[in-house]
């Protein structure tokens, strides 16, 4: 089971067969409530997402991301209250954009 998108579910996923694959190699799925780092930027979670069930069952590279279009935008520090951002975005059709 790879390549789906679990959002807004109370529960998303919940499995009692030990030998179902919540993955394959190099893909995953997105978990909405995955709590996870992607320290390496690959676009995959580095800790499993866990299912619900037996114990026995995770996605071993859940999407770090909703999608892989999905524009970053970066802040920075900067020590005033009450500043204004503008951000000039050119983006590809269907792609998101993050704040």
């Amino acid at each position: 089971i790879y390549k789906n998108h679990f959002i807004s579910n109370p529960l998303s996923a919940v499995d009692l067969n030990p030998h179902t694959s919540w993955n394959y190699t190099g893909s995953g799925n997105y978990w909405d409530d995955y709590n996870g780092t992607d320290s390496n930027d690959d676009g995959f979670g580095d800790e499993p997402y866990y299912i619900w069930g037996d114990g026995n069952n995770a996605d071993f590279y859940p999407f770090f991301e909703d999608g892989k279009d999905v524009i970053k935008l970066y802040r920075g520090y900067i020590e005033q209250n009450n500043s204004n951002y503008i951000y000039t975005i050119n983006k590809y059709p269907n792609s998101k954009c993050k704040y």
